[in-house]
């Protein structure tokens, strides 16, 4: 669960290069959008709830710094998977990708690093970042549409 939460912050980024470099730019400046985005909105959520990382449990890894509500992993892995799944959606990437962004935010709760609900409200917020980005860089209709 360590490689995994680590991982995936290799991963993200690693997705959007490779898809810049297969000549995708508008879907790989969507997932880097989606990404910022969602750790946006989840930091300034944070800083709201102020919300203390759960106390008395095995610790793998040393607990970051930052509140516990929503969980910023969660939230860009969603971001991701919303992203590519609305991207490719003839291929059935959609249950790879969500499964995926589901393993990486229960490694948060197994770690200790989170409560269940951290990664709930980090997955909201990951799937509503993902689809405004590519709303708003990819899709061929009135872009304002994607911000509902």
């Amino acid at each position: 669960m360590v490689a995994v939460t680590y991982g995936a912050l290799i991963l993200f980024p690693g997705f959007s290069v490779a898809l810049w470099l297969n000549g995708q730019r508008r879907v790989a400046l969507a997932v880097l959008a989606g990404m910022v985005t969602s750790l946006a909105v989840t930091l300034a959520f944070q800083l709201i709830a102020l919300r203390p990382r759960p106390e008395d449990v095995r610790l793998v890894i040393p607990q970051p710094a930052f509140p516990s509500y929503p969980s910023g992993h969660t939230a860009m892995a969603f971001a991701v998977a919303m992203v590519l799944s609305l991207t490719h959606r003839r291929w059935g990437v959609w249950p790879i990708t969500f499964s995926a962004a589901l393993v990486i935010a229960l490694s948060r709760v197994y770690l200790g690093l989170h409560y269940p609900s951290d990664i709930f409200g980090g997955a909201v917020v990951g799937v509503g970042a993902g689809a405004a980005c590519y709303g708003m860089m990819t899709a061929d209709c009135p872009h304002w549409r994607w911000l509902l």
